[in-house]
Formats: structure tokens, C-alpha cells, sequence
């Protein structure tokens, strides 16, 4: 059977003129240059070159064999491109999930500068609730999700993760309550802990959260029955939080996008909202390919001042600010 590989050969020998000069620029001894030739020939059933006195020359099945198999050459260049571009994470298609909280935070720009950097990759981004795309990895719709972890009781997102899925954390990343600039807890002498008299409105939170808000509540005779609205829409959250005391939370280093109007304010208590850790959630026994590893490396490369090996978070201030000035 014919090879791309044979075509190759003849065509390197049809360019040098003869066996000697295509001998080494193959890198093969011109015996062996031979007797591969000679091997081709007897598989074709047919002379490829007319051995002259001065080198050889094509006869007519030999010219025949090159003018059909230069698109089987192209093709071959083309494939192996192609490969070489995936080999190195150029190219292929990336399926990954991505928590709502943090799609709508740090990721996008993230997703802008992977997808800038790296042109030649499909991007499939799920951004579904926690527990759908934590399955969708470990059933194999998506390579691998970024979630975020953050409560002493917790094992999982929004359900414990199960027990063929894994969790690496990538870096800590501390969060805000978030509520209107002329809210009563913005008042002086207010402690954080008060923020838990007040509705909470948010996007799907784990349930761990909620068991920690209301243990918080229990212990100082607060009374809070957990988050008042939940919806997978963070601009209506926010919304609703500039017009009326319900509060929210948010990555803090999204402080500044947020309040852009003018109309919020901050707290960081780490005590009421712990940081949280954001990793890739992946099957144990999946090897982390090349296109995916630069996609994490992005990630890192934004994650900027959070980026942490260990679960504290230095510089947290329980201080209430605004960020209008």
C-alpha cells in the first residue's frame, strides 16, 4: 500500500536529481536511500525513476505518482500543522463550566485575553449553577469547571463534590457585602454583624453559606431565614440593592467596576463572608491537556493581587467604605 511517506521520499529524490544528494538531505546513507526506493517500487508494481548516467529522472507512472499525490502531500502538511498547533495549545475546543459568582467577575476579562492570545480555540463556556456543571464534568460535557469553594463545612460547591471529581485550588479571592450608600448600616456605631437583620439577595449560594450566615444569626439572637432573593441575574441584584436595604456580596476586587455610579458601599468582615477559593474542579484521573493548562495560566495571570498558596487573605478590613471619591 502506498504511503504519504513513500510519496515524500520520491518527491525529495525527484528534487535533488539524484540518490547521492537526496541521500543526505534525508539523512539516510544512500545504500539505505536504495533499498527504501527499491522497496517503494516493488509494492507499486512499477519503475518510479529511470536510472541515467548522471543521477535519475522520473518516468512517465513516476510523474503520474507525483502530480496525484501533491494533495495527498499538502493534506499530510496541513494535518500535521494542525496537530502541532494542539500539541502546543493553539488549537482544539475547550469545554468548560464556570460558576455564575465568578462569571461575572474576574473571568471575563480573562476570557477576553485567552481568547485574544489564542485564536485558534473554541471556546464552550457553560455557566450554569454549580451543581450542573460539576456533573458535567464528571459525565464528560465539559473538560473541566471553575468554581469557588470558601466554608469550613464545605467539601463542594453548591453539593459536596463527588467522589471521581478533584478541586485544586488556584487562588483566595476576599469578598464584599455590598449595600447602598445611604443604607442604616452605614450609620455610625453599626456593627457588620447587623447586616444579617436585613434581606439578602443573591445568585444561587452554596448551602453551606446559608447554614454559616444562620449559625453567625443564632449566636448574637439574630433573626435570618437565609437569602430572600435568589436569581441568577446579578445587574438586578444590584439593582435592587441601590433602592432599598436589601444587601449582597461581591469579589472585592470588583469593588471599583461596581460603584462606578456612585451609589454603593463596602465591608469587608471576613468573619460574616469568608474568602473564597477559586479552583478548577476536573475528574481525578483526567490529565490536564496543553490548550487547557494555558487557559488556567490566563486565569492566574488575572487573578493579580489574590493570587495566594494558603486560605489566608492578608489586609482584610472589617472598615464599611464607599468608593464614589
Amino acid at each position: 500500500m502506498l504511503e504519504v511517506g513513500d510519496i515524500r521520499i520520491v518527491s525529495q529524490i525527484n528534487k535533488a536529481g539524484s540518490l547521492q544528494l537526496a541521500s543526505s538531505e534525508i539523512g539516510l546513507t544512500q545504500p539505505a536511500l536504495t533499498k527504501r526506493l527499491k522497496a517503494i517500487e516493488e509494492r507499486l508494481g512499477f519503475e518510479v525513476f529511470q536510472r541515467m548516467p548522471r543521477g535519475v529522472q522520473l518516468t512517465e507512472l513516476g510523474e503520474l505518482l507525483l502530480t496525484e499525490g501533491a494533495d495527498l502531500l499538502s493534506h499530510a502538511r496541513d494535518v500535521e500543522a494542525t496537530l502541532s498547533r494542539h500539541m502546543v495549545g493553539e488549537e482544539g475546543t475547550l469545554r468548560v463550566g464556570v460558576r455564575p459568582c465568578i462569571q461575572s467577575i474576574f473571568f471575563r476579562k480573562s476570557l477576553i485575553a485567552f481568547a485574544s492570545e489564542f485564536p485558534g480555540i473554541h471556546l464552550k463556556i457553560d455557566t450554569r449553577e454549580a451543581s450542573v456543571i460539576c456533573d458535567a464534568v464528571r459525565t464528560r460535557s465539559l473538560d473541566f469547571a471553575v468554581i469557588a469553594l470558601g466554608y469550613e463545612d464545605e467539601t463542594g460547591a453548591d453539593p459536596a463534590l463527588h467522589p471521581s471529581l478533584r478541586f485544586e485550588q488556584l487562588f483566595v479571592m476576599p469578598v464584599s457585602i455590598v449595600v447602598r450608600k445611604a443604607h442604616p448600616l452605614t450609620a455610625a456605631n453599626q456593627r457588620a454583624i447587623d447586616i444579617l437583620k436585613y434581606p439578602l439577595a443573591c445568585e444561587p449560594p452554596p448551602a453551606s453559606l446559608q447554614r454559616h450566615l444562620k449559625r453567625l444569626a443564632q449566636s448574637e439572637g439574630v433573626a435570618f431565614d437565609g437569602a430572600r432573593i435568589i436569581v441568577d441575574d446579578y445587574d438586578f441584584i444590584l439593582r435592587l440593592v441601590a433602592r432599598s436595604d436589601f444587601w449582597t456580596s461581591v469579589f472585592s476586587e470588583n469593588e471599583n467596576e461596581i460603584n462606578r455610579s456612585g451609589q454603593y458601599a463596602f465591608l469587608r468582615e471576613d468573619t460574616l463572608i469568608p474568602p473564597m477559593r477559586i479552583g478548577i474542579c476536573s475528574r481525578r484521573r483526567w490529565t490536564m491537556p496543553t490548550l487547557a493548562r494555558n487557559f488556567v495560566d490566563t486565569l492566574l495571570e488575572n487573578a493579580g493581587t489574590y493570587r495566594t498558596d494558603g486560605p489566608e487573605v492578608v489586609g482584610a478590613s472589617p472598615a464599611l467604605h464607599d468608593l464614589a471619591g
